[in-house]
């Protein structure tokens, strides 16, 4: 039985603790801009590298022709070009998963594509494992009236 004390009241508020809701607050639109930009900038722009750390493709002279030298012919892809790729990347939280996904029709017929260019490297995902490690414990501490 649980009584009236400080501990007691800590207790009662620990059993209002849920995962699912602890999940869903856990992803803030904070966090999810920051897990987007661990690919579109950290793996895309700088590394041209999909999950598993694989280089999506390299630009060729052609393209960098095309491009009037905007492309280097060499340089790994980005995905950047117009940005429509990047603006329309998203990320819809579940109650025990996170789904990232963007507008790709216009690349997806490319032998170069593959879904894999929307997920985290695993040094990217150490990272995101330790900010919903955080704001676990934020929500927890809420709950439980811990300052």
């Amino acid at each position: 039985m649980i009584g009236n004390t400080k501990i007691d009241e800590h207790l009662k508020l620990a059993l209002t603790l849920d995962d699912a809701k602890a999940w869903v607050e856990a992803h803030t639109k904070e966090l999810q801009e920051d897990i987007l930009n661990l690919i579109k900038i950290n793996q895309l722009f700088n590394e041209g590298i999909d999950e598993d750390g694989q280089v999506i493709g390299f630009y060729s002279k052609l393209t960098e022709i095309l491009s009037n030298g905007r492309k280097k012919a060499g340089d790994h892809f980005t995905l950047l070009d117009t940005g429509e790729f990047f603006d329309s990347m998203y990320i819809n939280v579940l109650k025990d998963s996170i789904y990232i996904d963007a507008n790709y029709t216009k690349m997806e017929d490319q032998d170069w594509w593959s879904i894999d260019i929307l997920g985290l490297t695993e040094e990217n995902l150490e990272i995101y494992a330790e900010r919903i490690k955080n704001n676990f414990i934020i929500y927890a501490r809420k709950v439980l009236g811990i300052d």
